[in-house]
């Protein structure tokens, strides 16, 4: 009998761990050896997957993901990193919703090369992929916000570590994913992590403790984080987490993919049974507490020159547009944040980023020389608030593009309504895996094959009205309009037209759209 994808996966992993194939991935590279199916599945423990291209094209190319713990990258790494795209992956990179880069176009022989240079300059792609988990998420201006909470800094590292290669959690049921964040915005979405640690304050003894929510994630099958209805103090994080994963490296479903995430467990269990187990491991009871007041996600931006708390510096910062940056940039960037004193860029789960920390009095010349290089510290609510995923151009899922979509789709609307100065989030997805996002924006385009006249047309499926705002958050609802690639931009107009006449007193965006989409309309 033929294997399900489930039993092959499972078949995969058991025989080898995927820690264990770098050897392999080293010997491909230096002898050219066809490479073994399963072996290739192995390569997303190092950050490794084939790309999109034809059968018979010729040498084949990868994609490669490279890690940070917070974001955070500082004048070597981003100078590096741009020199591996412009030697090795053909000036190609991408900021992630994980904080991470992803680079392609890279030939296998040029692996080796790539993990020598990031391991001098200590980055790495171990455990970016594969069933594990993965980079750690947060906001990107720890130890530098007036409002945080708490700088969460030294225990994402505490936790990374404990994470980092741990043959413990090589082989859980499917991917699980971690946020902590200490932000009073709550920037880093703890609504659609598998596990997440938000800080508060205790409104009577004002001590400072996370609340813990667990089982979130998009996908095909969107499912909002649960409050656990438990503080934990920062010191019982780590052993939360590492609880948690051996909850569901033991319980998770390995019979079915896409029932392997955590969130189906939590479904079926319910949080005062996973609460139960938890502590029953832990050895002791968690404190009970009330969820945190979570802003609307319409806040959740840090654009621009601020002060920060470190006396005497700013942090600024920038869109990307859409997530895509070149090795020629990051280069470009390290050499004006060398120019102006200033040491390190913080990448956003929006796949924008930041400088965290530079003299003040030299801000608004750094600021200008970056957008000189084509970054906005002051960007427009499009440029802003757009994301795309790989797309057609390198996903071997996609079925539409999405990046050079996602620039004409915001160029046409900063043309259009040059005067629209409200928070918008829009996001490209090339297929329903909701790598950007889709099912928590104002407008989520998912791609779609479909006919109209005759033609076939690889365009995209509207999805509307989805924002994130904790226990108050909301997914988008499905419409029946399917748009061709250049109707895009057209469409946004008109519903941004609609939107402006028709507002009731003191409507947002996203609470119009909440008001007045239906689904299946």
């Amino acid at each position: 009998m033929k294997e399900s994808l489930a039993e092959r996966a499972e078949r995969i992993k058991r025989e080898k761990d995927g820690l264990d194939v770098l050897v392999d991935i080293l010997r491909y590279a230096k002898t050219n050896d066809p490479l073994d199916a399963e072996d290739v599945e192995r390569f997303k423990w190092y950050g490794i997957y084939p790309q999109r291209q034809e059968e018979d094209e010729l040498p084949r190319k990868y994609m490669m993901r490279i890690k940070t713990v917070d974001g955070s990258l500082t004048v070597e790494h981003l100078r590096t990193l741009g020199n591996i795209s412009i030697k090795y992956a053909e000036n190609t990179a991408d900021f992630t919703t994980r904080q991470n880069v992803q680079i392609h176009n890279v030939q296998f022989q040029s692996f080796p090369h790539i993990f020598d240079e990031l391991a001098r300059i200590g980055l790495s792609s171990v455990m970016a992929c594969g069933d594990v988990p993965r980079s750690l998420v947060s906001c990107p201006l720890n130890g530098i916000d007036h409002t945080e909470i708490i700088d969460v800094t030294d225990l994402l590292y505490k936790v990374s570590e404990l994470l980092n290669g741990n043959r413990k959690f090589s082989n859980l049921p499917r991917k699980f994913k971690v946020g902590i964040s200490g932000c009073s915005n709550y920037c880093m979405g703890h609504e659609i992590q598998d596990l997440s640690f938000v800080a508060l304050r205790h409104p009577e003894t004002n001590e400072i403790l996370f609340d813990v929510t667990v089982g979130g994630g998009l996908g095909k099958d969107w499912h909002f984080a649960k409050r656990i209805g438990k503080h934990v103090r920062a010191q019982q994080i780590p052993a939360v987490v590492e609880e948690t994963l051996n909850i569901f490296n033991e319980s998770g479903k390995r019979d079915k993919r896409h029932k392997a995430r955590i969130k189906v467990l939590i479904n079926e269990w319910g949080t005062a049974k996973f609460t139960e187990e938890l502590e029953h491991r832990l050895g002791y009871t968690l404190q009970n507490g009330s969820e945190p007041i979570i802003p609307k996600e319409r806040y959740r931006n840090h654009f621009g020159i601020h002060e920060s708390r470190q006396e005497g510096r700013s942090f600024i910062g920038f869109a990307t547009l859409r997530g895509k940056v070149s090795g020629t940039d990051l280069v470009a960037i390290a050499d004006k944040l060398d120019k102006y004193v200033a040491d390190s860029i913080r990448i956003t789960t929006n796949q924008n980023f930041l400088v965290p920390n530079v003299p003040a009095e030299n801000a608004e010349k750094l600021a200008a020389d970056i957008v000189a290089i084509g970054y906005h510290h002051k960007p427009t609510p499009f440029r802003a608030g757009t994301l795309a995923c790989t797309g057609l151009e390198f996903c071997r899922l996609a079925v539409s593009e999405t990046k050079d979509t996602a620039q004409l789709v915001v160029e046409h609307l900063e043309r259009e309504l040059p005067d629209f100065n409200e928070d918008l989030r829009i996001s490209l997805n090339g297929c329903p895996n909701s790598c950007a996002h889709y099912p928590i924006v104002d407008v989520g385009l998912v791609g779609a094959k479909f006919k109209r006249d005759g033609q076939n047309i690889l365009g995209y499926e509207v999805n509307l009205g989805g924002h994130l705002g904790g226990s108050k958050s909301v997914f988008v609802k499905t419409t029946k309009t399917k748009l061709a690639p250049e109707e895009i931009g057209r469409y946004i107009k008109t519903l941004l037209e609609e939107y402006q006449a028709n507002r009731s007193e003191n409507e947002t965006v996203q609470d119009y759209l909440e008001r007045t989409v239906v689904e299946g309309q």
